[in-house]
């Protein structure tokens, strides 16, 4: 029997058909919605990113071994998209959207204030990655930041784009989980556009989502 290939993805939310039945060296964290979509596409196996491990050990939560085989479907994920705060046209306030991975994000999404459990780092350095909506605002997960900062290498290009963007600390909240960045994380770092603002390290999602959302 031929032995699986081997392929490299630098993100599992952009696995191609090639990539089904394949051993993949991802560059994704080892989250749950990771090893969700990695299944998904069919893998054989997957070596992910630990991501730190960080908080309730959510960098390395794969769950690949308990998932179908290629030719069966993956257990149901939940949608992994959710309102957080609506949007108020008669206060001018944007809408604040929790995503689970970046992977979730839609068109409609633009103009939003995007809380996102994937990693704040470019997939394979390309900044077309950054975030494929223009939104009001940004902020994703520190992934215990990675060797030379590679997970916070979508700031800078968010930066350029004049958006404002953020990362929490992977200490404070589960990577690839929305919810739990929201209830209880904490900033590690922000873009120039942010610091403009006013925007600091170590305050909460929620309250910097509150000023974004007031444009502080």
């Amino acid at each position: 029997m031929a032995l699986p290939p081997i392929r490299v993805a630098n993100s599992v939310t952009q696995l191609v058909r090639e990539d089904h039945g394949a051993v993949l060296v991802a560059g994704s964290h080892g989250g749950l919605i990771a090893a969700h979509l990695a299944a998904r596409g069919g893998a054989h196996a997957a070596i992910f990113n630990d991501a730190g491990v960080g908080c309730d050990n959510a960098g390395i939560a794969e769950c690949l071994r308990r998932a179908p085989a290629p030719q069966g479907e993956p257990l149901p994920y939940p949608e992994g998209r959710f309102a957080l705060l609506p949007r108020s046209v008669a206060k001018g306030l944007p809408a604040v959207w929790g995503l689970d991975s970046i992977g979730k994000v839609l068109p409609g999404d633009a103009g939003r204030i995007l809380i996102i459990g994937s990693h704040g780092g470019l997939h394979g350095g390309d900044p077309d990655s950054a975030l494929p909506v223009t939104a009001a605002a940004a902020i994703f997960h520190d992934a215990g930041r990675g060797k030379d900062g590679a997970s916070l290498t979508r700031l800078p290009v968010l930066a350029g784009r004049g958006m404002p963007a953020g990362v929490v600390d992977y200490r404070s909240a589960r990577i690839g989980d929305a919810r739990s960045m929201w209830e209880t994380g904490w900033i590690s770092a922000w873009n120039a556009p942010a610091a403009e603002r006013g925007l600091r390290v170590g305050i909460a999602v929620r309250e910097a989502a509150a000023l974004l959302r007031r444009g502080n």
